[in-house]
């Protein structure tokens, strides 16, 4: 066994790195504590050098499909899902991903219980009938989600398995196997675990349950030369899209990683100019000639993006109709920007903006640690890097002018390819691809474009470089409070503003502000106008978001009925510059009537283009809700608004306005109060009353199952069943820990029943509901190849099999399940900040809720299932959503239309109500 040294930050960890004899790597990592303190989560992962590039040209998708089967048994343990089933009674989860060279294995689970899943955890692979027959059919059930082809061309980006010539199960099976015993030996394994125990009981359990993986090197990858034609670079490819929206991308192909660009990463330098968003940048521009909605650059040292073939740097632009029509000329704007780069040549000080912001990101690297995400980033780089520098490569800060230079050779018309969609791409010579089925045409571009992208000759007025990020901290530091907050406390009561606060030992400051609007909820008509102004604000702010996005300094703006929902958090020191321009924008700025017409066109197909799954939240919302708009009624009055319409809305909403917020963490009494004073409200905006302003009023169900089918321009079909449980009583919080303990248990079983059993879907999920104070439950499964009535009646029987299976929940195994639901709670500021939010006030959610857990026994959540889940029982209150992408012929009730319930039924059901209390504390020290 060799040990390798390894740079670390000198912070709470302790890292060791070994080699096996068998040739595996392992990264191990010891979490110190503090006496008295314990370790939520241990986490693992394992990086396996095999991946699409692996692939036999007449199996594509084989080395996806052996992942697959790596996670339904082993010899060691044979059951399918008992390695899933030991992480979900311990608070933990598992899952995988195959990318072209590589193919990644992780987990977390609660740290007492690490050394059982490390046994458990990648074991000698058994196929079994029963395990191909399973991964076989849903690595098919995928296959609408495949990505784009690679430029190598013998290798296909699919979750799918594509089979070009016939194989029989046995076949199969046996290429499967030899795939595995090729590719899955100790030296192409990389292991990343962390844990609470000592480096030398890591070692030993590393060495206990991997040092019989068999000896080997990583098998070569196919020989690629990348100097061969990679695609025809006379020709654009349009493919015909399925939503509305249409988009552009342009890339390059990029030499692969040497031994000194990890360190250097000239391609960083075209990222930091090339995807900001002010003034000066192709973003901004192309906003200013309405070309476009958004601009984004994809590079990374990952995925398809990073291989041994090369690397690929992609310009994606979300365009406008216009801008679609001009794309050409959009090109030539890009080759203008790229001969700004070179002749400004090199600026240092972008760099080292970069350098400062991930000095920041490597000081903090072991501050709230996602145990599991952290395994994983570094599972991976222990394939793409020296093990020395597995930690501090993304952190490194080399300058290399020269080489920033002999990148900038590479992005030539001569090594582009174009690709572009929309539902506007037509005609008699579509073609078809052969994986997805999808059209797509090949258009000769235009000869004057490609010799003016070639011979650049100017740049445009309107082009520059940025100026520096202003909200980039001078130092960070961590403070330490000697007096800290046990809970909330209520510091500022004005007839504009509530104000909470919470001193708490964190790395950032907290600021969560919700922002009432006059009108807009009032009508169908204002709250889509409010909606409006929301994307105009944020695309207003585009400059100033993405600058502090890049400092670390995070900010969320959205619109939850009349209520502006305003969330920033990061390092202190810019903090409340942010708050200022953000709160000086939305009362102050105008929009222009072209900005108008490109967020409206931008809102109509987000609105079109929605998601199953957030078609199916909005429309049981609708049947909730005594007042909710629908998806086809915002669209009915989206497009007969006109831009004097939102200017005079705008006017009268800004006239009254009501804010309640919180400050938490690193932030003290003195600065929560200088926050308040950013938000000063002009005199002649009146504080917006109480009655005023919007309240959800949630509606009971009747005790009878409620169905509604409605048809979608969906290639899919879904199923989502809701069962309402009520609101609490008083200030308990039984309800909820029943919810969130019966989801806990039954999640996995859902999983493994109606995916793995009877493979229903590729997304089968279930959630807990907490709307307006009334919690409910639900089950949602996605299918190609079921309808939803099909769907419901397997889900009915699931559910009506439920009691059975927790009463054969072990009494051990019940209480772990408690355990790992505790840790999942939400606590700290996310919990204060939804006690405000639900106007609770009481800031013991947390504590309460895990008391009450503590406290079920399992006859108790029997009990509690066969009062809301049994059909027999007049509590079961349930709702069917059948929503019709495919396999419409039995339909027996098309309706593209908003939902609506029968006037009857409504008179009939009374609006639950929730009482309000509010609790004043002191401020404790």
């Amino acid at each position: 066994m060799r040990k390798i040294d390894v740079i670390h930050p000198s912070g709470n960890l302790k890292y060791r790195a070994i080699e096996l004899e068998n040739g595996l790597s392992a990264l191990l990592i010891q979490e110190k504590l503090d006496e008295g303190e314990s370790s939520s989560y241990a986490a693992a992962s394992m990086t396996v050098r095999v991946g699409s590039f692996h692939d036999p040209p007449d199996i594509q998708g084989l080395s996806h499909f052996l992942e697959h089967m790596l996670f339904m048994g082993s010899e060691k343990y044979n059951g399918q899902n008992d390695f899933h089933n030991f992480l979900s009674e311990h608070g933990g989860s598992s899952n995988a991903h195959t990318s072209m060279e590589h193919t990644t294995f992780y987990f977390k689970v609660q740290a007492e219980f690490l050394e059982g899943a490390l046994d458990s955890f990648f074991v000698n692979l058994s196929l079994k009938q029963i395990n191909f027959n399973y991964a076989r059919k849903m690595i098919v059930s995928v296959l609408k989600n495949s990505g784009p082809i690679h430029p190598r061309k013998d290798t296909f980006l699919t979750d799918s398995l594509v089979v070009t010539k016939n194989l029989n199960k046995e076949d199969l099976c046996e290429r499967a196997r030899e795939l595995y015993n090729e590719c899955y030996t100790g030296g192409a394994m990389k292991l990343c675990v962390i844990g609470p125990d000592s480096l030398g009981v890591l070692k030993k359990w590393v060495k206990s349950f991997l040092g019989g993986v068999k000896k080997g090197e990583p098998k070569a990858i196919p020989s690629f030369n990348p100097k061969d034609t990679i695609w025809d670079t006379s020709t654009s490819y349009g493919m015909k899209a399925a939503g509305d929206g249409h988009i552009l991308e342009l890339s390059w192909l990029l030499p692969p990683l040497s031994k000194n660009s990890y360190l250097e990463r000239p391609e960083q330098y075209l990222f930091q100019l090339l995807a900001q968003q002010g003034k000066g940048s192709l973003s901004n521009f192309f906003k200013d000639q309405g070309w476009t909605n958004s601009l984004q650059v994809k590079e990374s040292f990952e995925g398809w993006y990073c291989t041994s073939v090369g690397r690929m740097f992609i310009i994606s632009m979300d365009l406008t109709l216009s801008g679609l029509e001009k794309r050409y000329q959009l090109i030539s704007y890009v080759y203008e920007y790229f001969k700004l780069i070179q002749d400004k040549q090199p600026q240092k000080w972008v760099m080292e903006e970069y350098w400062k912001i991930k000095k920041m990101d490597y000081d903090s690297l072991e501050m709230d640690l996602d145990q599991q995400e952290f395994v994983t980033l570094l599972s991976g780089n222990m394939l793409r890097y020296p093990m020395t520098h597995v930690i501090v490569a993304d952190y490194s800060s080399n300058w290399n002018s020269k080489a920033i230079l002999d990148l900038l050779k590479y992005f030539t018309p001569e090594r582009m390819r174009i690709d572009f969609a929309s539902k506007s791409v037509n005609g008699k010579d579509l073609k078809i691809e052969p994986w997805c089925n999808s059209f797509y045409m090949e258009e000769k571009i235009p000869p004057e474009y490609k010799e003016a992208w070639s011979n650049t000759s100017q740049v445009h007025a309107s082009l520059f470089f940025p100026c520096e990020n202003k909200f980039i901290p001078n130092a960070f530091n961590v403070r330490v409070h000697d007096d800290v907050d046990l809970h909330p406390v209520f510091i500022l009561r004005m007839p504009k503003m509530w104000l909470w606060h919470q001193c708490e030992e964190a790395p950032s400051t907290y600021a969560h502000l919700r922002i009432y609007l006059r009108d807009g909820y009032s009508s169908v008509e204002n709250h889509v106008m409010a909606d409006l102004f929301t994307e105009l604000l944020k695309d207003e702010l585009n400059e100033i978001l993405d600058q502090s996005d890049e400092a670390k300094l995070y900010s969320s703006i959205s619109l939850r009925g009349d209520q502006l929902f305003l969330e920033v958090s990061g390092y202190r020191e810019k903090l409340n510059l942010l708050l200022l321009e953000i709160w000086t924008s939305l009362m102050g700025f105008s929009p222009t009537a072209k900005r108008f017409q490109i967020i409206k066109e931008k809102t109509t197909n987000d609105l079109r283009n929605m998601s199953l799954l957030d078609r199916s939240d909005s429309m049981m919302l609708q049947i909730l809700c005594k007042k909710f708009y629908g998806i086809y009624k915002k669209l009915q009055v989206l497009k007969e608004i006109s831009f004097p319409d939102l200017l005079l809305f705008i006017s009268r909403m800004r006239s009254q306005i009501f804010i309640e917020g919180l400050c938490y963490g690193d932030v003290l009494y003195t600065e929560a109060l200088e926050i308040s004073e950013i938000f000063q409200i002009p005199q002649q905006v009146e504080p917006l009353p109480n009655k005023l302003r919007h309240k959800m009023r949630i509606l009971p169900l009747p005790a009878k199952l409620i169905k509604r089918n409605v048809k979608v321009s969906d290639s899919n079909n879904l199923l989502k069943i809701y069962f309402q449980i009520g609101p609490e009583q008083g200030k308990s919080m039984r309800k909820k820990a029943m919810v969130d303990l019966f989801d806990g248990i039954i999640s996995e079983m859902l999983f493994n029943q109606l995916r793995h059993e009877e493979q229903l879907g590729y997304i089968v999920d279930c959630s807990p509901h907490l709307i307006s104070g009334v919690n409910g439950f639900s089950i949602s499964v996605i299918s190609a190849n079921h309808d939803p009535i099909y769907l419901l009646k397997r889900v009915c029987y699931f559910v009506n099999t439920i009691q059975k299976r927790l009463e054969n929940v072990p009494d051990k195994t019940f209480e772990a399940y408690k355990s790992g639901v505790i840790l999942k709670l939400e606590d700290g500021v996310d919990a204060q900040w939804k006690d405000i939010v639900s106007k609770r006030y009481t800031f013991d959610s947390y504590s309460k809720e895990t008391a009450e857990i503590q406290n079920i026994q399992k006859k108790d959540l029997i009990k509690w299932y066969r009062k809301y889940f049994r059909v027999s029982s007049p509590r079961c209150r349930r709702l069917a959503l059948c929503l019709w992408g495919c396999n419409t012929a039995g339909m027996k009730r098309n309706s593209l239309r908003d939902l609506k319930i029968p006037k009857l039924l409504l008179a009939s059901r009374k609006i639950f109500r929730l009482k309000k209390c509010v609790t004043r504390r002191k401020r404790t020290t």
